[in-house]
């Protein structure tokens, strides 16, 4: 081969390349739409957890929000878990000092949850605007002790992004292809 056939194919693996991190592009903005039920929206954390990953042979997206106890929250939620998981380990809660109504003073301590987590719950709130959306909301609630990690369905935002995504990676890296200068791909 000669040298220009060499750089032509060069600019077509670079190319492919391009392509592919256009569409993982793709599939990461279409996961993030909330609107149609991809990534769940409560805090936000899962959302802003959403980013794209590069080696030199391959290229991803990934989530990786973890939850308050040191679980994977965003594997959780997309694949779901089929079983209770029970919590391991304490949370120690640091309580502060308070006067009662009798005015007795009682002074911080720590109070020590073995195999327990403390978690704050807020109640989802509905409402529709005027000009006819839905909207929702958290209206904190208090706080519960709890000891296991309960079962819940998967979501699968990820995976139907990714469907909805892959679609058009054909297109994406023919687009890419064609820039490279002499050279002309069709998609049959």
């Amino acid at each position: 081969m000669n040298r220009l056939q060499n750089k032509i194919i060069s600019e077509l693996k670079k190319s492919i390349v391009l392509g592919l991190r256009s569409n993982r592009d793709r599939v990461l903005s279409i996961s993030k739409r909330t609107e149609e039920g991809f990534v769940p929206r409560d805090t936000g954390n899962l959302s802003m957890s959403g980013h794209e990953t590069d080696t030199a042979n391959s290229t991803g997206v990934v989530y990786n929000a973890r939850g308050k106890n040191k679980y994977h929250y965003a594997s959780i939620v997309e694949a779901g878990i089929d079983k209770d998981i029970p919590i391991r380990g304490d949370q120690i809660i640091r309580r502060k000092g308070y006067t009662d109504k009798k005015g007795n003073y009682h002074p911080p301590k720590d109070i020590v949850l073995k195999n327990k987590r403390l978690v704050y719950i807020r109640k989802k709130v509905t409402t529709v605007t005027p000009e006819g959306k839905f909207r929702y909301s958290r209206e904190p609630v208090g706080f519960r002790v709890i000891s296991k990690i309960s079962a819940r369905p998967g979501q699968f935002f990820l995976a139907r992004a990714a469907k909805e995504g892959l679609q058009y990676l054909a297109e994406d890296i023919v687009w890419f292809m064609n820039k490279v200068h002499g050279v002309t791909v069709s998609r049959k």
